[in-house]
């Protein structure tokens, strides 16, 4: 289920920039990160070989800053966008004006002539607007405005769409130590061959970094799980957030999407790459946490 590193490459790191334009997660600083620190965040990542930025403009002022940094440092065209399609209205028909406008806008923020991806930020919008939205999207991807088109989705159901709709190229799905929903699909070529899998929530919006104790009292179904986590990371010597990472870099996925709180943060995962998970360790983290309730695997029930 889990593929072997030493086989196969490890996924790419996407710099996730929700930190960027919001106070994200539940165990991040409180506050988006200023200017300065965005910049710095994202000159690091850049340094050191990340060639990929994950946004959205419900991520606040993250598009725009993004853009700065691209404009500052004559990076379009270098530095990969991946950015998202807010969901639309309820009962909003105009959907070739909405694709249109929010493609426009985020180009504009982001300073660039295209977006390497695009994702629907809501899946649901497939369901309701099914052709309609998928032809405005297309109709983007034709005259160059759009790289890939692809969708941002919370259960296995939701990859359903990807057979509906052929033209979708691209996921980005939550998976991490406490969340195995999708590890039986990321190895089916029938479900996910030729599609560009992007796997975000590594850190669980900072959950696995918090000692139980820490956890807020509305997440208290989570603290048996954490003691068990804290308790097996103590038992190999290793810190929460390298296990973490460790784990989801054995993952079948194109993307690893990493979000972190400022640079300090980010060259602390870097430096806990460099040792790669056992196959050992990594079944025992799934035997463990295996079936975790929804309420403690899914941000939307929190």
């Amino acid at each position: 289920m889990i593929r072997d590193p030493a086989n196969t490459a490890c996924p790419q790191l996407a710099l996730g920039s929700a930190q960027l334009g919001l106070a994200y997660g539940i165990a991040g600083a409180g506050t988006p990160a200023s200017l300065e620190v965005s910049h710095g965040l994202l000159e690091l990542a850049w340094e050191n070989g990340i060639r990929r930025v994950d946004t959205a403009p419900g991520y606040g002022l993250a598009e725009q800053r993004i853009g700065q940094f691209i404009a500052d440092r004559d990076l379009a065209g270098q530095l990969e966008v991946c950015t998202k399609l807010p969901a639309l209205r309820a009962g909003d028909t105009a959907v070739t004006q909405w694709v249109d406008e929010h493609v426009a806008a985020s180009m504009q923020a982001l300073q660039v002539e295209s977006l390497d991806c695009l994702l629907l930020h809501s899946a649901l919008d497939l369901d309701i607007h099914q052709n309609a939205l998928m032809d405005a999207l297309l109709s983007q991807q034709a005259c160059g405005a759009i790289g890939r088109i692809g969708i941002s989705i919370y259960s296995p159901e939701d990859l359903g769409l990807l057979k509906r709709f052929p033209a979708l190229s691209a996921v980005q799905l939550p998976a991490n130590v406490f969340d195995h929903r999708f590890l039986p699909m990321l190895n089916d070529s029938n479900i996910l061959g030729g599609i560009e899998v992007q796997v975000r929530s590594v850190f669980l919006q900072g959950m696995v970094t918090l000692k139980p104790e820490a956890l807020p009292q509305h997440l208290a179904d989570a603290r048996p799980a954490l003691e068990e986590w804290w308790m097996l990371c103590g038992e190999h010597s290793v810190d929460p957030s390298g296990l973490a990472l460790g784990y989801a870099l054995r993952l079948p996925a194109d993307f690893l999407v990493l979000g972190v709180d400022n640079p300090m943060q980010l060259a602390k995962n870097l430096e806990s790459m460099k040792g790669l998970l056992g196959s050992d360790l990594a079944t025992t983290v799934e035997t463990l946490f295996a079936g975790l309730p929804a309420s403690v695997i899914d941000p939307r029930m929190w």
